[in-house]
């Protein structure tokens, strides 16, 4: 489908839920985009119940960077420690799995009894599921990597640091950094999910309100913000992928 046909395909719904929440549907459970476009336009001119949008903004947009900073360096880092020590790879390989399959929300809920409610729980939360994404995506990479080359490396004198930073990693590259964009996105979704659990300041925090005072427009227009700089980051976030994978 091409982009005037989806367009098409968008405008057509809109208006279906336009006619439906002001004629057949309940507009208090259901909304209208008029109704939540308007919502939207007093959050960016006025300000939300919580305070100024932009500051929620930034603030989920702060964690969810900073989370991703030190859960990227930490992941990249232990899955090539990990993936290229055979030893490693046996010992902690299995108990990275095992703590992987726990379910987001008792993470969460862990992290927010360790940290409180503060920045920290929230910053916690990304680490713990940017640092899993990057860890296997590395470490997986780095497994799948030709141990024919490794060998041949090893014979000409290569040492293990110097086979790690000019075999390995270069092999792996691609992986790593399509690893990278995966765990941005799952730090955005983990900085929204903190806060709506349990925020002071964050978009999540006011979804949460939205959901608490039983208001459909003031939770779709949340639902709106959070997508809007989901999709602007994925964006982003591929066109610098395809421009290192174009360098590589």
């Amino acid at each position: 489908m091409n982009r005037s046909a989806q367009l098409a395909a968008l405008t057509m719904a809109i208006a279906a839920w336009q006619l439906a929440g002001m004629y057949w549907l309940d507009s208090y459970l259901y909304s209208t985009p008029a109704a939540v476009w308007q919502r939207l336009v007093e959050w960016f001119t006025v300000g939300t119940p919580i305070g100024s949008v932009w500051k929620q903004i930034l603030t989920s947009l702060l964690e969810s960077a900073v989370g991703f900073g030190v859960g990227a360096i930490a992941g990249v880092s232990c899955g090539v420690l990990v993936g290229a020590s055979r030893t490693l790879s046996d010992f902690f390989g299995p108990l990275i799995r095992a703590a992987n399959v726990v379910p987001s929300i008792v993470l969460v809920t862990l992290l927010f009894i360790w940290f409180e409610l503060g920045t920290s729980s929230k910053v916690a939360t990304v680490i713990a599921m940017v640092f899993f994404a990057t860890f296997f995506a590395t470490f997986s990479g780095i497994r799948d990597v030709d141990a024919r080359m490794l060998q041949e490396a090893e014979l000409f004198g290569v040492g293990a640091v110097a086979r790690i930073t000019t075999v390995i990693v270069p092999l792996v590259a691609t992986r790593i950094v399509a690893g990278l964009r995966s765990a941005a996105e799952l730090a955005w979704i983990g900085a929204v999910m903190a806060e709506f659990i349990g925020g002071r300041q964050g978009l999540g925090l006011l979804v949460r309100y939205g959901e608490a005072t039983f208001d459909a427009t003031g939770v779709l227009a949340g639902m709106i913000v959070i997508t809007v700089i989901a999709v602007a980051g994925k964006v982003l976030l591929t066109s610098i992928e395809r421009w290192l994978r174009g360098a590589h």
